[in-house]
């Protein structure tokens, strides 16, 4: 996972949060219907 998340710090080491998960669950809800 290192080489996607850009950090290098060691696993576990840090916390990348989510910011667009509302928008991406709204998507694919409306795909969905």
């Amino acid at each position: 996972m290192r080489r996607y998340s850009g950090h290098s710090e060691a696993w576990g080491e840090f916390v990348d949060a989510k910011i667009n998960a509302p928008d991406v669950l709204k998507k694919q809800l409306d795909k969905a219907k």
